[in-house]
């Protein structure tokens, strides 16, 4: 079914990845959950619910189920912390920014690319289009910003500024190439938005929203619908782990709103973006889920939205009458 929304999402998966990822991959996630669920509810094997890595499906589903509800983190000021403590996350950091976006990778990202290389490729066109209506873009999830890294010295009368929860955000990022257009926040994203501390004509996420609950989301939406003009989302999409139809790829607007499908390999949350988005005055200019590049086993949405109203979408009904 899909909600009430105007914009609908376009599919375009070859049939190779989907048979690999909707069959193959889904079955094997989905006999070891089931296994590993069995084992903790019985009793015959509990799973440690605090150790939540990719390796304890019970506990990462746990938490998912634990969070779903929730408006915003529970303790943004205990999850701002230090990123770079040791030689071996000091080398992690620096390996990740030997991967540099240059023009042939941004121009073709589906080959030597990545989700970087993707949602890079998304900024870009809309600053190309767009260059007298944005002159300041925000990166909320940056971690290592090679994104922006690319991005600022292309276009030197923009303001580029990356966010993330780290406190050694600057640092994480010295060994990208710097511009004097590019700088660094740390902090929970959503408070810096309430408060006005942080605005932007334009902001992206990566691999960012997909973290959010539904609440959370539908939150920044609407704080991010209060400066930006245009907001842009490359989110890895997943078939739903609870599902047992092996022939669906969710699409966003067939979620319930406030309500989130949990996704394969990282329990991520998948929600409507599509109704949060028009509930705040977006227009949904691109909603499309496509093959990740260098991700052979999931997929992408990308979303480009545009604010155009200072209201919310009058068109939006109650979330409990679907249509279709």
């Amino acid at each position: 079914m899909q909600w009430n929304t105007r914009a609908k999402t376009t599919v375009s998966i070859p049939a190779k990845l989907f048979w690999k990822t909707n069959f193959k991959f889904n079955l094997y996630v989905k006999q070891r959950f089931a296994r590993e669920y069995i084992l903790h509810f019985t009793g015959l094997k509990p799973a440690d619910l605090a150790d939540e890595t990719l390796n304890n499906y019970m506990a990462m589903y746990h938490n998912r189920m634990v969070t779903k509800g929730d408006d915003r983190l529970p303790n943004p000021a205990g999850w701002i912390t230090q990123r770079m403590l040791d030689q071996t996350s000091e080398g992690e950091i620096k390996a990740r920014s030997k991967e540099l976006l240059n023009d042939q990778i941004v121009s073709n990202p589906m080959v030597g690319g990545s989700p970087r290389a993707m949602v890079t490729k998304l900024v870009y066109d809309a600053l190309r289009s767009h260059a007298r209506d944005v002159r300041t873009v925000c990166n909320i999830g940056a971690l290592v910003d090679t994104q922006c890294a690319y991005l600022a010295p292309r276009f030197p009368n923009i303001e580029f500024t990356s966010v993330d929860r780290f406190t050694d955000l600057a640092r994480m990022n010295s060994f990208l190439p710097q511009s004097p257009n590019w700088k660094f926040r740390t902090g929970y994203a959503l408070e810096l938005l309430e408060t006005g501390s942080l605005a932007a004509d334009l902001f992206f996420m990566t691999s960012t929203s997909v973290c959010f609950s539904p609440r959370e989301l539908d939150a920044y939406t609407e704080q991010i619908a209060r400066s930006c003009r245009f907001v842009i989302f490359n989110e890895p999409w997943w078939p739903s782990l609870t599902s047992l139809n092996f022939f669906k790829i969710p699409r966003p607007e067939e979620i319930q709103p406030g309500h989130a499908l949990i996704g394969l390999a990282y329990f991520n949350f998948q929600s409507n973006y599509i109704y949060a988005l028009e509930k705040h005055g977006f227009d949904v200019l691109i909603s499309r889920i496509v093959p990740t590049a260098g991700g052979p086993l999931w997929y992408t949405l990308q979303i480009v939205a545009e604010r155009v109203s200072d209201k919310p979408a009058a068109t939006l009904k109650s979330p409990r009458r679907p249509i279709g």
